[in-house]
């Protein structure tokens, strides 16, 4: 009996062969139809049912007449050799290609094994299929987001909001401390812009730590150091404070608004104006008229010092005998006592000024605008050769070296010589001036000028009364019918203008008074940068401008400016 059978191959195959018996008993006979097919287009199994692995880029379908629906192979790019259809891919891509790749390999993923994997990006030298081609990212995993991750294609990193850089490795402009653990990645600086120096960082990167500009401080470089201010109130960083060496009782000034601290009376920013009802007084403020000097006789007469040119001694017991009421007197080379005559309360009434008949010996000079006032006070005291006149001062304002210089008006071409004696009211065992000599000495009083100034210093004691006595002797003249008479203005204390001190030890403003000569007191016109460092002198000695206008006023006239300025009466 003869038994016939068909191949079903879905028309993938073109032939069939015998199917493998596992008996072993299989036979071949002539005309004999078998049941296995001989796959074409790709195609495995039994009746060619399925596409052959790594060739399921397109559905399987049985092949028909006109398209034998041939299996498509995947296309992974050599990166893998397995791949299976996935039905949703192909119709999204519009029926083209439905192959996954599996497995890939060369860190890749995708379908097609087209891509790099995560934290790995495609080299654009490289082909797809090199297997070289996909390489690291590198981002810094604390400054960029998700641990390091870059873009795919370009390996650009994308950094956290407060970081920059091409790895995402620094901190942006005014911000520092790159963390992991931080979703910004850096914090804010805390620096003051203005006080802070922003180049190239707002503050250290990684400590935060503020780089201060010069005269700025603090944590932050918030704060002016002493001496300094307007850190956040003026467009510039710290400004240095603008105090008065005088006026103000410090160089250091508020370092929010730059007020420095004022000495009484005194106001403004810098302490420089003496405040409304005050002034403060030059240097030759201190004048003593010798209209008002007390003429204490002439030659040989006077019961008061004269010069020593002997060098005979005065007794050590010399104030006690002065405050009991006794002068000397030099006689034969030696000093004797004589009584100074008492006088009546009533007497003493009689001396003052307003009971005095007009001295013959002043004459009062009359001031006509438009012409130059060379003296001060009302006029002259007309002395004689040999006059001795005692000036009275009660009123020293601090304890320092004072320059002593007269004011006068010569009569002639002839210089006349100027004795001075000064002698406190009582012995000095204290303060400043205890140990500074009370010696006689002498000024030439040229003809051809109109002021002398003392060559040497006194120290004064500021609250100690002194009598200076001034003998008068005219030099020896060829000329027999010169004047023997001078017309003595006044006398003049002015404070010696290196004392004060800045509070770093310097003396920047008697530096700049010696500069300008401001103490050349007979300069017709002083430079106008006299003026303010005069009132910073003042103001230092005075302990500010603490004469008050609420009573009378008086003229002064100054003997280096020929100007006259109004000031208050003091008692």
């Amino acid at each position: 009996m003869l038994v016939r059978g068909s191949c079903f191959c879905n028309g993938h195959a073109s032939q069939c062969m015998p199917v493998d018996n596992a008996r072993g008993d299989a036979f071949n006979e002539r005309g004999m139809i078998h049941g296995r097919c001989v796959c074409q287009h790709h195609t495995i199994g039994t009746n060619c049912e399925r596409c052959e692995d790594f060739y399921n880029d397109a559905p399987w379908r049985p092949s028909e007449s006109t398209d034998p629906h041939t299996c498509r192979k995947c296309n992974c790019y050599g990166h893998s050799e397995r791949c299976h259809f996935d039905m949703a891919r192909f119709v999204a891509s519009g029926e083209v290609s439905g192959g996954v790749c599996e497995d890939c390999r060369n860190n890749r993923v995708g379908a097609q094994c087209e891509q790099c994997q995560p934290y790995f990006y495609q080299d654009p030298s490289r082909s797809l299929e090199d297997p070289q081609a996909c390489i690291p990212c590198d981002c810094d995993p604390a400054g960029s987001l998700d641990n390091g991750l870059c873009d795919a294609l370009t390996g650009r990193c994308v950094c956290k909001e407060n970081v920059e850089g091409d790895r995402c490795d620094r901190c942006k402009f005014a911000f520092f401390g790159l963390r992991q653990d931080d979703p910004s990645g850096c914090q804010f600086c805390q620096c003051n812009l203005l006080g802070s120096i922003t180049t190239p960082h707002a503050c250290d990167q990684t400590t935060g730590q503020c780089f201060c500009q010069p005269f700025a401080t603090g944590p932050y470089c918030d704060q002016c150091v002493p001496g300094y201010w307007g850190l956040g109130n003026t467009v510039y960083s710290c400004l240095p404070c603008d105090c008065d060496t005088g006026g103000s009782t410090s160089s250091w000034c508020s370092s929010i608004d730059g007020q420095c601290p004022c000495r009484p009376n005194m106001v403004g920013i810098s302490c420089s104006s003496p405040a409304p009802g005050h002034f403060l007084a030059p240097l030759d403020y201190y004048i003593y008229e010798a209209e008002d000097a007390t003429p204490l006789g002439s030659g040989g007469s006077s019961l008061v010092n004269p010069p020593n040119p002997t060098g005979v001694p005065l007794p050590i017991c010399e104030h006690y005998y002065r405050e009991q009421g006794y002068d000397f007197k030099l006689s034969d080379g030696q000093y004797v006592l004589i009584r100074r005559e008492r006088r009546s309360s009533r007497q003493r009434r009689q001396d003052q000024p307003q009971y005095i008949e007009p001295d013959p010996a002043v004459q009062v000079r009359e001031r006509r605008p438009g012409f130059p006032i060379t003296w001060t006070g009302p006029g002259f005291r007309r002395a004689p050769q040999g006059a001795v006149l005692r000036f009275n001062i009660n009123n020293i304002p601090a304890s320092l070296q004072y320059h002593l210089l007269l004011h006068y008006e010569p009569e002639s071409s002839d210089d006349w010589v100027a004795s001075i004696r000064i002698v406190p009211s009582a012995p000095l065992d204290y303060g400043r001036c205890q140990n500074d000599p009370a010696a006689d000495m002498e000024l030439t009083l040229s003809g051809s000028k109109r002021v002398a100034l003392l060559d040497t210093t006194v120290c004064l004691e500021a609250g100690v009364p002194y009598s200076v006595d001034v003998t008068l002797r005219k030099q020896s003249s060829p000329d027999s019918q010169s004047s023997p008479y001078i017309l003595m203005d006044s006398l003049g204390l002015v404070p010696q203008v290196d004392s004060p001190r800045t509070e770093d030890g310097s003396c920047s403003e008697a530096t700049e008074l010696q500069q300008y000569r401001c103490v050349e007191l007979n300069a017709a016109t002083p430079p106008d940068q006299c003026q303010g460092l005069i009132s910073s002198i003042s103001a230092l000695i005075h302990n500010g401008a603490h004469r008050e206008c609420h009573s009378p006023l008086r003229t002064l006239y100054h003997s280096h400016t020929g100007e006259q300025s109004v000031s208050c009466v003091t008692s």
